[in-house]
């Protein structure tokens, strides 16, 4: 038998061991730490993105209010492009540009289109939203269609239609009326200010927007699984969404309530089926909520209604579905309301406060509804407004009946008709033509 001194072996294979130990402490940290990296710069360019939408919506407003007034007051130095704006969601947005702002601005013009370059920006990470608008032609036919632009539609009347308006038992429109057939009252029905007949009236409807793309999907966890979010049961009774999102249904039961927290700048959100089977929809924070809807609008409950807190302009919700929304019972509904084909009906008390556009052809509002609408837009509807209802604002409609308890009273707008920018262009405005669809990238 021979024997070998093997007294080193085993130091070697302890170096090996720790050597390998050593290798993959270090891979796994550098995996780690790339991994968080990664995070922070996803989060980043979340928070960018909603920076530069917040420089976009800001741009849209600084047009409508100036540039289709026919008015380059503010911002527009020289009254010609470009502008530019820069700022940051706490201290609010300015005139000019500082490159260590959040959000940037520069809007531009040439012969065909006005140009809006929106980024957002927080250290070394930025995020650029670019919009062309298409300029068409002023509308010069004065006759009330505004073909291509923002119709026409006298401000101080109560009810506009292109076709009839009937009046039965004691309806009553409390203010002006311009109407394109004729006017039919019955028993004390009446029409309490001037009636204008104007043959020829046709309002169009305005372009729906597209979809947004590009808004992360939801991470699976509860009580969220595969982009659908289910809030009302055990244990999530409550839920919160803090970002925006791109989802495949959200429904509420079970008197459930989702708050949505806004911030102080816009939340987005796109959904194939909103579902509020019973519960409520509640905005956090002083920002904008704007909700995209594509196939399915359910109501039982709330939106941005709750405990008596009302802020139409807190919300706009963009459906393009084709089956019926309706209001019914204790619905409370606060936002405006852009309805792409689908019917709608308010009805059993249910209470409605903001601006409803549809080119659905019916509009039923029945049964002790409240409505406060500084616009009713609704071109190829017959409103049909029967028993109890009282209505607050501005009607648009190709036919409209009254019969009962009804009435329809005149009231102007707090705020902008149609705040989003979804017209086709403009027939106002003497600073450079008016506005086409807008056209997003980048």
């Amino acid at each position: 038998m021979v024997l070998k001194n093997e007294k080193g072996s085993g130091l070697i294979m302890v170096l090996v061991v720790m050597a390998v130990l050593m290798v993959l402490a270090t891979t796994f940290l550098a995996l780690a730490s790339t991994e968080g990296k990664q995070t922070a710069r996803h989060y980043k360019k979340l928070q960018t993105y909603h920076y530069a939408m917040t420089g976009v919506e800001f741009a849209f407003e600084i047009l409508n209010n100036n540039y289709l007034e026919g008015n380059l007051s503010e911002g527009f130095t020289d009254g010609t492009f470009p502008v530019y704006f820069s700022g940051n969601i706490k201290e609010g947005i300015k005139t000019g540009i500082n490159n260590n702002e959040n959000i940037m601005i520069e809007i531009l013009e040439n012969e065909t289109e006005l140009i809006i370059k929106s980024i957002g920006k927080i250290d070394d990470v930025d995020e650029l939203i670019y919009v062309k608008i298409p300029k068409s032609s002023s509308d010069e036919d004065g006759g009330g269609n505004g073909v291509g632009g923002i119709p026409n539609i006298p401000l101080d009347q109560a009810v506009v239609t292109s076709g009839d308006i009937t009046l039965v038992g004691s309806s009553r429109i409390v203010g002006g009326v311009t109407v394109g057939g004729n006017v039919y009252t019955t028993g004390t029905a009446s029409a309490t200010g001037s009636i204008k007949q104007q043959t020829g009236l046709t309002f169009h409807m305005p372009t729906f927007p597209n979809y947004p793309n590009g808004l992360p999907q939801p991470p699976n966890h509860s009580p969220i699984q595969n982009g659908v979010l289910l809030v009302g049961q055990y244990p999530y009774q409550h839920y919160t969404i803090n970002e925006d999102g791109d989802y495949s249904k959200i429904s509420i039961v079970s008197n459930g309530i989702l708050d949505i927290n806004v911030g102080e700048g816009t939340r987005i959100i796109r959904v194939k089926e909103l579902e509020i089977q019973q519960g409520h929809i509640r905005i956090q924070g002083s920002g904008k909520l704007v909700i995209y809807v594509e196939d399915q609008f359910l109501m039982n409950g709330s939106m941005n209604h709750f405990n008596n807190v009302i802020n139409p302009q807190q919300m706009t919700i963009f459906y393009g579905g084709n089956n019926p929304i309706e209001f019914n019972g204790n619905d409370m509904f606060a936002g405006d309301l852009f309805s792409k084909t689908a019917n709608i009906t308010i009805t059993g008390g249910a209470e409605f406060v903001g601006n409803i556009v549809t080119g659905g052809y019916s509009v039923s509002v029945s049964g002790g509804t409240k409505v406060k609408v500084p616009m009713l837009y609704a071109p190829n509807s017959i409103v049909d407004i029967a028993g109890g209802v009282t209505i607050e604002g501005r009607i648009v409609a190709k036919e409209l009946t009254g019969s009962g308890n009804v009435d329809i009273i005149y009231q102007d707008g707090s705020y902008n008709l149609f705040p989003e920018l979804i017209w086709e262009s403009s027939s106002n405005g003497t600073s450079g033509g008016s506005f086409g669809s807008p056209i997003w990238g980048n």
